[in-house]
């Protein structure tokens, strides 16, 4: 299909392509029903929390830096 326009419907109007930038204005309201799937966006539940450090050695803090790397790493925040 042949479009000029950078905002147009596609799919019988099932699916709304948008070339351009949405705003979305002070007063407006994105309502995403529970369930909906949002695809591209990576979602975020946090972290395990983690004691503060005792550690009272070098030795020590680098176990208690890298466990918390770890915990990052498996919750998704860093890159692994």
């Amino acid at each position: 299909m042949d479009n000029n326009s950078k905002n147009y419907k596609e799919d019988g109007g099932d699916t709304i392509v948008i070339g351009g930038d949405v705003k979305i204005t002070s007063d407006s309201n994105i309502v995403i029903e529970e369930g909906s799937k949002i695809k591209g966006l990576t979602t975020f539940k946090g972290v395990e929390n983690l004691e503060d450090t005792k550690a009272d050695t070098v030795k020590a803090l680098k176990t208690d830096f890298n466990i918390l790397l770890r915990k990052l790493r498996e919750a998704g925040v860093l890159k692994i």
